[in-house]
């Protein structure tokens, strides 16, 4: 049974055409918001996350706010569809955290008398059902993680009010998780080197826990009642409140976010827990705030508060290159104040679809273009060549496309504003423009062009 009726109007969902986004190699598909729902201050939102259903070939989005979890068909980027949403046991989180095994979405919040929750979405798109909602293993926890059939819960405080740095459960009986076992941290001088792991990466059994302020530590779990300490990253460039971290596909880089306003990105070697080493620090603007880094490959997608989504390459881990950008927060400006924007991105989707989380504007799909994603073919666009590139003042512009659509071409600055704007009709085959933006400052724009099916940016400078 769906649970729109708890939503304050849910389905009066909004595609607001009055607030402007722009990226670098990356465009909007479409966006979901409600204006109705419940705020605290800007936020409305918080965390998501993406599932496919390989049985029925569709994708699927979960997301957060403050009182429940939505349920989306995205397998359609043009045509976002609300299938179900559940309220969470505590109203009013600023937290909740979602992770998915098999068909079943583990929901956890960080706020008051919250629950472990377990939805069942195998009968989605049409609806999920709830099979467990309970506090007795979980009552609050900030973040999750599933490594193969064991679900990881960090900064834990279970029913009787007892806390873990994490709690680790089974999930051999998907609907009813079995307790295995608890991290304990390490004493170091008598003390504990750290009381919560904020969020943790586990692959085989090897878990990197975010320790706060005390940094990285890396565990090995096989027992997961008497964790392995392998090694620290405890003293490192840029050091602050260690938040979260992710692993590259080949399993030698790893790269953490310290979330504190200025603080870069930092990528280790870890082919040797024992002995980690420095290979660089890399952010997108100062005083940005970086928040979750995910991997597909070498290539790094980081959910960065104000500044959106941001996605480097980083096949020379020393000297990471920016690929792409999607800002979902342009409202600040060129404030870095607080913690606002993109909270999370699930960039897993089969199609190469990229699901992005805003605190205040709701829930994106992005697409990277061609020009980012020739590396990897799950990415689809269509090509479009821009020369000379950096010009001066006269730009050619063509394009192969499989069908006819009235398009717009728009150029911006980096403030979002536009200052070249021409409709025109695309047709089936091959296309070519020329544009002509002498006078126009010399400097770097983004070139737009989009129609019903078609959405590319790319960057211009001019000379």
């Amino acid at each position: 049974m769906k649970k729109y009726f708890l939503l304050l109007g849910l389905l009066a969902s909004t595609f607001s055409q009055g607030q402007f986004y722009t990226g670098y190699n990356m465009v909007q598909l479409s966006r979901w918001s409600n204006d109705n729902l419940p705020s605290l201050g800007t936020q409305k939102f918080n965390n998501g996350w993406g599932w496919y259903d390989s049985a029925k070939q569709k994708e699927y989005a979960i997301f957060g706010s403050l009182d429940s979890t939505y349920f989306f068909d995205v397998t359609d980027p043009f045509n976002i569809i609300l299938c179900d949403a559940e309220a969470g046991r505590a109203t009013g989180s600023i937290w909740r955290n979602y992770k998915t095994y098999q068909h079943y979405c583990y929901a956890v919040a960080d706020h008051g008398r919250s629950s472990l929750q377990i939805f069942d979405m195998q009968y989605l798109p049409d609806s999920v059902h709830k099979v467990y909602d309970s506090d007795s293993l979980i009552m609050r926890s900030h973040t999750s993680y599933i490594d193969g059939n064991r679900l990881y819960c960090n900064s834990v405080v279970n029913g009787i009010n007892v806390s873990s740095a994490v709690t680790v459960l089974g999930l051999d009986d998907p609907e009813n998780p079995q307790f295995l076992g608890t991290l304990r941290p390490p004493i170091f001088d008598g003390v504990p080197a750290f009381v919560k792991c904020h969020d943790s990466y586990v692959r085989n059994d090897t878990l990197y826990c975010s320790g706060e302020n005390a940094g990285v530590f890396i565990y090995d779990m096989k027992d997961p009642n008497n964790g392995n300490l392998l090694g620290t990253i405890s003293d490192y460039p840029d050091k602050g409140y260690n938040h979260s971290s992710y692993l590259s596909d080949d399993g030698k880089v790893l790269v953490f976010a310290d979330e504190n306003a200025d603080l870069g990105l930092k990528a280790y070697d870890v082919t040797n827990p024992a002995n980690p080493k420095f290979l660089s620090l890399f952010k997108s603007h100062a005083n940005a705030t970086p928040h979750n880094p995910y991997f597909i490959g070498r290539r790094l997608f980081v959910s960065y508060y104000h500044d959106g989504i941001y996605v480097w390459n980083l096949n020379d881990p020393k000297n990471p290159e920016v690929i792409a950008w999607y800002d979902t927060y342009p409202q600040n400006g060129t404030d870095y104040a607080g913690y606002e924007g993109c909270w999370g991105v699930y960039p897993y989707l089969p199609s190469g679809n990229i699901l992005a989380f805003d605190m205040t504007n709701g829930m994106f799909v992005l697409r990277m273009d061609k020009e980012a994603s020739s590396q990897n073919p799950n990415y689809v666009s269509h090509d479009i060549r821009i020369y000379p590139n950096p010009s001066k003042g006269i730009v050619n512009i063509d394009w192969v496309q499989g069908i006819e659509e009235t398009q717009d071409l728009q150029v911006l600055d980096l403030q979002g504003k536009v200052v070249f704007q021409q409709n025109f009709q695309a047709i089936a085959g091959q296309n070519e423009l020329q544009i002509h933006l002498q006078g126009m400052e010399k400097g770097i724009y983004v070139v737009q062009l989009t129609g019903a099916k078609t959405h590319i940016c790319k960057k211009l400078t001019l000379q």
